[in-house]
């Protein structure tokens, strides 16, 4: 096989229309733990059922586990995967790095699959994760085929790939956009497509979008089946096609066409060519203002993104449902059907049924035969009833029929004797993939990591610009600074970073989020003369997380918010790669926090969140890129600003909430949590605003904001 193609299953009918069409494999979710948690999902009994189907084709079937999981969540993750695990289960993709240690030492044979939602940007990520029992990785949809490529040639993992579907604005897995905006998380598949509404675009106080570019963060679906020879050199094993909400005809359409030029690439490479018929196909079915070849051979720009969106005219939608019609009459109404090698012998007293597909053979006997007094059994005869599988997806090609003369078989035995060869075969078929589980349930605990804590709760500041960090550095309270690596880079940071450590605070770099950079000589150049110089670093990527392990720094990390450890056995699965220190959870509530060891973990108390980090760049998007670190304000419809700052050292964009986070006031409440320490994060707070913040907390006498601001989730949580 030259790659498998894997397609989406929202429900049965796509399962069966992926297969259908050519799947090699589907994903799908059950009831619980899946990022489609608005999908027609599978229960219990439809699950058990689609994993036989599948093993009976000769297909895979994987299971979506990719959320972030709570602790008391945790404790029903074993009982939810055993009788998927038992039947066979192919493999789970998962994105929570304690639900992956969980599963690895309750389900050993089982293979874990690092979701897209992971945010694996690189090969030093890769590498930590296999080294912890994946198998394959899902990487972050924003890397180019050169990046996949490094991943191929440094790991022994197998890499998927979306090829085909929709594409999110932000990394997937680092985006808080739904969830603040209205309570719904995309980590915990509750994604309510915020980036798919209109918002004006500011520029200086300057409208600079119009009608025709009204939605900056909507992206074209991506289609790359002409690209196909090009993926599948950077090293691709599995081409993922995106689409678990969408109809069957959908799937059934995208797989074959993608189905056609894999079967044509594995023929003869050197005829690989598309056909205009097959392209118009699936633009007819689905997209967005167009198609985009996502970020394989392009790093970012307008050419990826519907920003005007325009709505499906009546042509538009004439020719969907045509293409939906020609599906139905050319792949859906057709009957799935799986050829079985047959043998059939009848003799005095015994008849026989033998069954043979690759190496599992099987069969069964009757001894229902008489002789004939009327019209003797012919072969013919015997293999006319026998090939009567009518509601089985199976049916027989003789090499064999032997039929002794004189005899008499009743037509009822002659279908029981068929009936029982294929119970037999289909049970000797599946048993290969029926596993006994090998462990017993690990009970949920609260996670303590063992070390001592002297409970200071330290303050830690970080800067966006060189005034707030000089009004911070007057206050002798603050024990840390966090410097952004970007600004690091600059002489005049270095400067000031020395001068701080000289007053006896920490200093740490705050790595980019998430990290394309590891391999950049002047980022891993910073990362390097930091560590000289014994600074320490806060990461907010599995991958700089990883480059920081490989080089021996694991006392000196604090993990960001954007690694997440929203439970014990994820605080734990860090804990054992030596690395204890990490950020509350910005999605856990009050109450679920007070469940938490927090002893080592920073709260941030103060800041705008950042809602999404992004590949793109509206300022280029807009045709207006400087390369000077540009500041933007994104519009609602309820006249919410969000501030988009661009970060030119990383070509990212950084889009913040439209107020700051703020627990100031509730100081009381946050040291009953008991966290390590507080952070206070600044944006474009002014230098007297960021003086009179950290006094009101270092200060004892009660405070109450007096700006626009938000609790988050301290009081509410996600669901």
């Amino acid at each position: 096989m030259i790659a498998e193609l894997l397609a989406p299953a929202g429900s049965y009918e796509a399962l069966r229309a992926a297969f259908l069409a050519g799947a090699d494999a589907v994903y799908l979710g059950g009831e619980r733990f899946g990022a489609r948690a608005y999908a027609v999902n599978f229960n219990k009994e439809a699950l058990l059922g689609a994993i036989d189907e599948a093993h009976l084709f000769n297909k895979k079937l994987y299971l979506t586990v990719n959320t972030l999981i709570k602790d008391d969540e945790l404790e029903d993750l074993y009982d939810f995967l055993l009788p998927y695990y038992k039947a066979g289960l192919d493999a789970v993709i998962v994105q929570d790095t304690g639900a992956m240690k969980r599963i690895r030492e309750c389900f050993p044979g089982l293979h874990i699959h690092a979701s897209t939602q992971m945010t694996v940007t690189g090969y030093h990520g890769a590498k930590l994760l296999q080294e912890q029992g994946v198998c394959r990785v899902i990487p972050a949809r924003e890397l180019s085929a050169e990046e996949i490529r490094k991943i191929r040639e440094t790991t022994d993992l197998e890499i998927e790939c979306f090829v085909h579907g929709a594409l999110c604005y932000c990394y997937s897995g680092q985006c808080l956009m739904s969830s603040f905006m209205g309570g719904r998380s995309g980590n915990r598949g509750r994604c309510a497509q915020p980036c798919r509404l209109p918002y004006d675009v500011y520029q200086n106080g300057r409208k600079i979008s119009d009608r025709n570019s009204s939605y900056p963060l909507n992206t074209k679906d991506i289609c790359t089946v002409e690209l196909l020879p090009k993926i599948l050199k950077a090293g691709v094993d599995s081409l993922k096609i995106e689409g678990r909400m969408k109809r069957p005809e959908y799937t059934a359409g995208v797989v074959s066409v993608y189905r056609k030029y894999l079967d044509l690439l594995a023929e003869d490479p050197d005829r690989f060519s598309t056909e205009q018929e097959d392209l118009d196909l699936l633009w007819n079915l689905f997209n967005r203002d167009g198609f985009s070849r996502s970020y394989y051979y392009t790093k970012n720009g307008p050419e990826m993104m519907a920003l005007k969106n325009e709505k499906a005219s009546g042509d538009i939608q004439r020719k969907a449902d045509d293409a939906y019609r020609k599906i139905q009459e050319e792949i859906l109404s057709k009957e799935p059907k799986i050829t079985l090698k047959a043998e059939a012998e009848v003799c005095a007293g015994k008849a026989r049924l033998v069954l043979a597909e690759g190496c599992t053979i099987d069969s069964a006997e009757s001894t229902e035969v008489y002789d004939a007094k009327n019209r003797a059994l012919s072969a013919e005869d015997l293999e006319k009833q026998l090939s009567r599988t009518g509601g089985t997806p199976y049916r027989f090609e003789f090499e064999k029929t032997a039929v002794d003369d004189g005899l008499f078989m009743p037509v009822s035995a002659q279908n029981e004797l068929r009936r029982a060869a294929l119970a037999a075969f289909k049970n000797q078929k599946l048993s290969h993939f029926r596993r006994e589980c090998e462990t017993m349930e690990k009970d949920a605990e609260i996670y303590n990591s063992g070390k001592i804590c002297d409970n200071k709760l330290s303050i830690a500041v970080m800067p966006s610009e060189l005034g707030q960090l000089l009004a911070a550095e007057e206050l002798p309270q603050i024990d840390r600074v966090y410097i952004p690596a970007g600004l690091f880079a600059e002489k005049e940071w270095q400067e000031e970073a020395r001068k701080l450590q000289r007053l006896g605070k920490e200093v740490s770099i705050a790595l980019t989020v998430p990290s394309r950079n590891a391999d950049r000589p002047e980022y891993s150049g910073l990362i390097r003369m930091a560590a000289e110089l014994d600074f320490s670093f806060l990461s907010g990527s599995v991958e700089d997380t990883a480059l920081l392990l490989e080089w021996g720094l694991e006392d000196r990390i604090r993990l960001d918010s954007g690694v997440y450890t929203m439970n014990s056995e994820s605080m734990e699965f860090w804990h054992g790669q030596g690395i204890v220190r990490d950020t509350v959870p910005l999605e856990l509530s009050r109450k679920e926090l007070k469940r938490r060891d927090n002893r080592f973990s920073e709260m941030i108390v103060y800041g705008r969140i950042p809602l999404m980090v992004s590949a793109q760049c509206v300022m280029k998007n807009y045709g207006r890129c400087s390369r000077d670190n540009a500041k933007l304000v994104l519009r609602d419809r309820r006249n919410y600003r969000f501030p988009v700052y661009c970060d030119c050292f990383a070509c990212r964009n950084i889009i913040y909430n439209s107020v700051p986070l703020s627990l100031i006031s509730r100081k009381e409440e946050v040291k009953e949590l008991q966290p390590g320490g507080v952070r206070f994060v600044f944006t474009d707070e002014p230098a007297e605003q960021v003086r009179s913040l950290l006094n009101s907390w270092i200060q004892e006498e009660p405070y109450r904001e007096d700006f626009e601001f938000t609790r988050g989730h301290f009081n509410r949580g996600v669901e």
